[in-house]
């Protein structure tokens, strides 16, 4: 007879802290108005297949860092004290190396790819309504249109347990 046994365990966190809020009503408001505003071309320099791709300014950086600070201030609080108490990182100034929107219209993709430096962000600033209906219909075993996925590690056939792959589908304001 198989008795069942107190297992003291602990779980352990790995991999990147993926932490998800929504972006302040008025930020997503700025900088909805800013992008009808600029004309950089940023598309370069990314991995998107995007027609429209652009760089904020100067000012809407240093707009967007100073209503948004208490955010990242949060992130690395949760990453420090929640997710990995062994992780350093102080938060003291705040810089972005590159800030821009992405206007996509259908048929537009952003393939799999990587960010550079020490944290990486996307916000919501805008969902064609239109893509919940084509995300509901669509039949195939994958996210499917208009869903946000953060990979992590490799994909194993079969591996139970392992989770590399997280997707969402995002609302305005989403911001992870």
């Amino acid at each position: 007879m198989n008795e069942e046994k107190n297992i003291n365990y602990k779980l352990h966190h790995w991999g990147p802290c993926l932490m998800g809020t929504q972006c302040p009503d008025d930020v997503v408001s700025y900088l909805l108005d800013a992008k009808n505003k600029i004309d950089e071309d940023a598309r370069s320099t990314l991995a998107g297949h995007i027609d429209k791709e652009l760089f904020f300014t100067k000012e809407h950086k240093e707009f967007f860092i100073g209503n948004t600070k208490h955010i990242f201030s949060k992130y690395i609080d949760v990453l420090t004290k929640e997710w990995n108490p062994l992780a350093k990182m102080q938060f003291d100034t705040m810089e972005l190396d590159k800030f821009w929107v992405n206007s996509m219209k259908a048929g537009e993709f952003n393939p799999m790819h990587t960010h550079s430096g020490q944290i990486s962000f996307v916000i919501f600033l805008k969902v064609d309504p239109e893509i919940n209906e084509e995300h509901k219909t669509t039949i195939c075993n994958h996210s499917g249109p208009g869903v946000l996925e953060f990979h992590y590690g490799q994909y194993m056939k079969n591996e139970i347990g392992l989770i590399h792959r997280y997707e969402v589908f995002p609302e305005v304001g989403d911001m992870f």
